[in-house]
């Protein structure tokens, strides 16, 4: 149970997966109990919930997480505010960084290096193997393996991706092997100040938060200089290039510099997805390739 909710059951017998696929079959009907265990957690009804309530997850996972990591108190960096600062054995932290965990706790995996002149802003978790490279980086989580220059707060980067240049993401979330060219910027406020609206399958809808900037699907790149409205959706594998902004929803394996665009070939598409893979030692393997077709041909259009 979670927040007076089932969030999982035990089923009291095997049944086929089809037949939870149009959500009409009755959960209190073949489970053997609701169960009594209670576990802390929160629900994620739309997928902006993710991004709205970051802050509050990294603050509440990051202590749990680094209880069972060898983490110390930074040497040589300058610790601002009284939250905890975790340096995972293996982690390098240059001189002149700042650590400001005022406002929540900092975490640096093992292998993860933050250059001179960072700015961390807690709450906020750098993965193992990443590279932070300078500029201002708050509230966000950082996956394994990415590489984030210039501002960035409010994000979440699941890993392999690559923010190597200046430009400010704020409020949004990249999937894997994302890559954004130089000066890539994200709105994350509307001008109103309102509500930002979002495109998904069933319709615009509004996310009722005030900050809101781009859902990166994996493999999705933009060229030198996009600009990026509030609440952009930008589907896997599409690759964007050469206007300054790009409508609002860009489908999955998209490809060029202005509407109609035209489709990313498959095959091309493989030998770039390889080409990049590569670049950081990872395979890319015959189930992901398989996967990355499929996917392909179930894209989804406006």
């Amino acid at each position: 149970m979670c927040e007076g909710a089932a969030c999982a059951v035990r089923l009291a017998r095997a049944l086929p997966v089809s037949q939870f696929a149009d959500g009409s079959i009755d959960l209190g009907a073949i489970q053997t109990s609701l169960g009594g265990r209670k576990i802390s957690g929160r629900w994620m009804s739309e997928v902006w919930d993710f991004i709205g309530t970051l802050p509050e997850q990294l603050a509440e996972d990051i202590p749990r997480r680094a209880k069972t990591l060898d983490a110390t108190a930074p040497a040589d960096a300058t610790v601002i505010g009284n939250e905890k600062v975790f340096i995972e054995e293996g982690a390098h932290v240059g001189p002149h960084v700042v650590l400001d965990a005022s406002a929540g706790p900092i975490l640096i995996r093992k292998g993860a290096v933050v250059a001179p002149f960072t700015h961390l802003v807690g709450p906020m978790a750098v993965g193992r193997d990443s590279q932070i490279l300078g500029d201002r980086i708050a509230m966000s989580s950082i996956g394994d393996h990415c590489k984030v220059r210039g501002e960035m707060s409010n994000s979440i980067i699941l890993g392999h991706s690559n923010k190597g240049h200046a430009g400010f993401v704020g409020h949004s979330y990249l999937g894997r092997w994302v890559n954004l060219g130089a000066l890539t910027t994200t709105s994350n406020l509307k001008n109103t100040y309102g509500p930002v609206q979002i495109w998904t399958p069933t319709g615009v809808r509004s996310t009722g938060q005030q900050f809101l900037g781009t859902l990166f699907g994996d493999h999705a790149k933009t060229g030198i200089g996009t600009m990026l409205s509030t609440g952009t959706v930008i589907g896997a594998g599409a690759s964007v290039f050469g206007a300054n902004t790009p409508p609002k929803v860009i489908p999955p394996f998209a490809w060029g510099s202005v509407e109609p665009y035209e489709t990313y070939d498959i095959t091309k598409f493989l030998v770039v997805a390889e080409r990049v893979m590569e670049r950081r030692h990872v395979q890319l393997a015959d189930k992901t390739r398989k996967q990355l077709t499929e996917a392909h041909k179930r894209r989804w259009s406006t």
